[in-house]
């Protein structure tokens, strides 16, 4: 017979846990995060900002990361 082994009970690691929901705008739109997967193209993976159901572009047609789009709201 072997014997059971003891699994250990899993512990929530403490981190950053905001109770504040912070809002991207851009003008007087909401900018929403999106994944952009941009691996064939050779871009990588990151969140772009989404406004209006279009996702924001820079003049070569390359996603602008989220954080980089708007003003933060608090």
């Amino acid at each position: 017979m072997s014997t059971p082994i003891p699994v250990s009970k899993s512990t929530k690691t403490p981190g950053f846990k905001s109770s504040v929901n912070r809002i991207r705008m851009l003008g007087d739109k909401v900018v929403k995060p999106v994944l952009y997967c941009g691996g064939n193209a050779g871009h990588g993976t990151y969140l772009a900002g989404h406004v209006d159901g279009v996702t924001v572009e820079d003049v070569n047609g390359k996603p602008i990361p989220f954080r980089s789009v708007g003003t933060l709201v608090p």
